[in-house]
């Protein structure tokens, strides 16, 4: 089998395969599971987004500043003499 063989056998069957799943889609929008999985899809993106916003603040909230230079924690790690950090992180 020659390479123009093997691509235009690939590109039957994507077609087939688009045709089919255009055909799945147009099916299954008229079932009310799949309408109701798509909105619980939709509700799940949303609390990911909202995991990803409270993870966000929490390690902000970590990355304090520093009471003797002014600096972030994570910034210097505890690099400034007599830092609260070193400390800390001892």
């Amino acid at each position: 089998m020659t390479d123009q063989e093997r691509i235009a056998e690939i590109r039957e069957q994507c077609e087939a395969a688009i045709v089919l799943a255009d055909e799945l889609h147009t099916e299954r929008l008229s079932y009310p599971e799949y309408l109701t999985l798509r909105n619980g899809l939709d509700d799940v993106n949303d609390l990911l987004a909202q995991l990803a916003e409270s993870e966000k603040r929490a390690h902000d909230a970590r990355n304090e500043l520093c009471l003797k230079c002014g600096r972030y924690h994570e910034a210097h790690k505890g690099a400034c003499d007599g830092c609260r950090w070193r400390a800390a992180d001892e």
